[in-house]
């Protein structure tokens, strides 16, 4: 996108330069009044992606007991171009979950229900890779062990 933007803004330059130094010597000298305007228009971007992650929430009997789950080796890459940053929406479906933490994002979320976390602009940053995260998901009282479906959404949503 730079390389576009430079190169016009080069080429813009040169006319200007060229039209102002010749075009008023010589014979039959050429005028054309005129304005330029240009605009450049960054389209926005949010993207949400998960990596290895998890299809359903194991519960085994010890995560029965402690009343918790803790799934590791998920990754999520977020890129977002709004200057103001954006709002991380968390949120947890009817079932075992009553709360839920992710660790490994740029801040830690937490969720009873649904959470909305503003997280910080990425703008002028290097465009990071894919966070390694932590899901810590607290179980109703009375959980069985069982395979359940992933309880938790991630959404994007603009400042």
């Amino acid at each position: 996108m730079r390389s576009i933007l430079h190169a016009f803004l080069g080429a813009v330059f040169w006319l200007t330069a060229v039209s102002s130094q010749g075009a008023e010597s010589g014979l039959g000298a050429l005028r054309a009044p005129g304005v330029l305007d240009f605009r450049v228009t960054i389209p926005k971007v949010m993207q949400l992606q998960h990596f290895d992650h998890p299809a359903a929430l194991v519960v085994s009997p010890g995560d029965a007991a402690r009343g918790e789950v803790i799934v590791e080796g998920g990754r999520i890459a977020i890129v977002c171009n709004h200057v103001l940053g954006y709002i991380l929406r968390a949120g947890l479906a009817a079932g075992p979950a009553e709360a839920a933490d992710i660790e490994g994002l740029v801040l830690p979320v937490h969720t009873e229900g649904t959470q909305r976390v503003t997280m910080p602009a990425m703008v002028g940053l290097p465009q990071p890779g894919p966070s390694q995260v932590r899901y810590r998901i607290r179980l109703m009282p009375g959980t069985a062990p069982g395979n359940y479906a992933w309880p938790l959404s991630l959404h994007l949503q603009e400042l």
